[in-house]
């Protein structure tokens, strides 16, 4: 397990990815916040 998280700690273009869905998410929960109100 130690080992997987450090090879993709080391990935640069994962952890973008990584960013991006992060930030698609809260885009996705705030718009979703927006409809409930």
């Amino acid at each position: 397990g130690k080992q997987f998280a450090a090879l993709l700690d080391e990935d640069p273009a994962l952890m973008e990815r990584r960013q991006q869905c992060a930030k698609r998410l809260e885009l996705y929960k705030s718009a979703r916040d927006e409809i409930d109100a």
